[in-house]
């Protein structure tokens, strides 16, 4: 029979031996074809199962043996048999060893709970505080409002007794000519009087309204806030009793009961909360305040309730560059100027302050306008040679160049639209090239421009592109057939604007205003479409000296710089009340 067997070439299926002689037909209950020695062992084990007596906790496939390994690949508890047979050569673990790290496990996993219980109580003791405090500033400035009516009522009142006691001196002393007239001028100043008073009060009720309005809206906030965390308590204390289940009467077996009924990735999903809600709320609340206007009709308004930009930080410009001038954006951390002739190009990091050269000043140089392109790349334009250039960032080597046409667009100002492309403005001719910024060369040219002369121009999302023309004229123009599509006049706000394009794709207008030989700068904001205007957005002292006039970049939403003289100024816009 061996001989039947080998000449058949078969192997040991539990070892896999296949030397001669090796395999000899043995063939027990699991019906392998096994080498005599694997037989020996198998069947030992086999016999063994057959012999032994009770066991506390017995293998679910031989009830005679002793639960003692786990197989973390099938993820069942076995005896030694069933690890020589069954799950031969699987990933095997003591049991008592595999249970006492799962144990451990879940006891870290009872300490995450612990500490994300706390936090969500310290989280909802903040919450109230947060509340508390907005519920207390909010009843000041309803106090503060009570009591300008009242006096405001008291002059009135006061005022209508003096004209009423003026109109009886007159009546005293015409008395003849009065008679028939006094009863009426008191009724018409009694009439006057009580329209004093209506207005008054339809103006408190209707700053008391708009109060309430924003309290009701920050405390809606907060009641969020606290459901949500509520509901996050909930869900921790359900998983907190879970684990604790679980490490009571952790006998083996039921132990592993209990953790194949429970889905322990549950532990890894506990929610947590924003912690700077409440201070953000708080913050918001305490940036409204009453302010009393004068005058007989005026009760006051909430300040606070709109956006509004705050100067955080002054960058000094050194000395070094003469006369520097704002140019565009490089990314969202920082900004470019050159100087008055154009001979450096320089980066200013709006958040350090720092100040690097992205080109060393050269006299043969003439930078006019530039634009950043992507990381590593930047493109400018140069009026003394009437050519652009496209170069890399870190070594300013120049790898396309592009002569300009018309000798007019030596002058020419550059953006990058929302498809990534170069555009490069004609500032007399009114002609726009399209250029590839992978090759530097013209893809287009879009001429006939209706708005003339360019004097600066920035794209918008949409494609459109804005543009600066005459003294106080903004367009917005389709780039493909250079057709106006609106335009409007800012003659308003001032006769010299100049505009940018932000971040946030809002047009910030900024322009100076002159009031007996004192100069004031100034910034306004358009919305894209130029439908919503809001001027003195932002105001500054500046002087006519400079030979350029103050210009803005907002390289990132919500961050405004302004370059005045040799200074940057740089603010940081700050949500209102009314932004809720």
């Amino acid at each position: 029979m061996a001989a039947l067997f080998d000449s058949l070439g078969l192997k040991c299926q539990e070892c896999g031996d296949s030397e001669e002689g090796a395999t000899q037909g043995y063939k027990v209950v699991e019906l392998r074809h096994l080498c005599k020695t694997c037989a020996e062992r198998i069947a030992h084990a086999i016999l063994g199962d057959v012999s032994a007596g009770k066991v506390k906790w017995p293998c679910p496939e031989h009830d005679k043996k002793e639960v003692e390994l786990y197989c973390k690949d099938c993820q069942v508890p076995m005896c030694h048999t069933c690890a020589v047979t069954t799950h031969v050569r699987h990933e095997l673990a003591d049991i008592l060893k595999f249970f006492a790290q799962k144990k451990n496990t879940i006891e870290q996993d009872l300490t995450k709970i612990s500490d994300l219980k706390s936090e969500n109580l310290s989280f909802l003791e903040m919450l109230t505080k947060c509340s508390k405090d907005i519920d207390e500033h909010f009843d000041a400035l309803e106090s503060k409002l009570s009591t300008t009516l009242t006096t405001k009522l008291m002059d009135a009142e006061k005022k209508r007794n003096s004209e009423i006691e003026e109109a009886r001196k007159r009546a005293k002393e015409e008395i003849d000519k009065i008679i028939e007239n006094r009863e009426s001028s008191i009724a018409e100043i009694n009439a006057r009087v009580d329209d004093v008073k209506f207005e008054l009060e339809k103006k408190n009720n209707s700053v008391s309204a708009e109060l309430q309005d924003m309290k009701s809206r920050l405390h809606l906030k907060i009641s969020k806030a606290r459901e949500t965390t509520n509901v996050s308590l909930k869900t921790i204390d359900a998983e907190d009793s879970v684990a604790k289940s679980l490490l009571d009467d952790c006998d083996s077996k039921v132990f592993h009961d209990r953790l194949q009924n429970v889905d322990m990735s549950t532990f890894e999903k506990i929610p947590s909360t924003d912690k700077d809600l409440p201070a953000l709320l708080t913050s918001i609340a305490k940036k409204v305040s009453y302010k009393r206007e004068d005058g007989e009709r005026n009760v006051g308004f909430l300040a606070g309730t709109k956006r509004s930009f705050e100067m955080v930080k002054t960058i000094k410009v050194s000395s070094d560059i003469e006369e520097p001038f704002l140019v565009c954006r490089v990314n969202q951390q920082a900004v470019a100027i050159r100087d008055g002739a154009g001979q450096g190009l320089y980066k200013v990091d709006v958040e350090s302050g720092t100040i690097d050269p992205l080109m060393i000043a050269d006299k043969k140089r003439g930078i006019w306008d530039a634009a950043f392109l992507g990381s590593d790349r930047f493109a400018y334009s140069d009026y003394k040679k009437g050519m652009i250039y496209i170069c890399r960032m870190d070594n300013d080597k120049i790898e396309f160049h592009q002569d300009l046409p018309d000798d007019g667009s030596r002058y020419a100002y550059l953006s990058v639209d929302s498809r990534d492309r170069l555009i490069a403005a004609d500032h007399v001719q009114g002609v726009f090239y399209v250029i590839d910024p992978k090759t530097g060369t013209i893809c287009r040219t879009v001429s006939d421009i209706e708005a003339r002369t360019i004097q600066s121009f920035d794209s918008l999302d949409n494609g459109e592109i804005v543009i600066k023309s005459g003294h106080a004229e903004i367009s917005w123009v389709y780039l493909s057939s250079g057709k106006v599509k609106k335009i409007i006049s800012l003659k308003n706000w001032n006769q010299r604007i100049n505009c940018h394009v932000g971040a946030d794709n809002r047009i910030y207008v900024l322009y100076r205003d002159e009031q007996e030989q004192s100069f004031t700068g100034k910034v306004g904001v358009l919305s894209s479409d130029g439908t919503t205007r809001q001027p003195n957005l932002i105001e500054f002292p500046t002087s006519w000296l400079y030979r350029y006039r103050p210009r803005c970049v907002m390289p990132t939403p919500g961050t405004l710089v302004i370059l005045n003289g040799s200074v940057l100024l740089v603010y940081k816009e700050t949500p209102g009340a009314g932004d809720l």
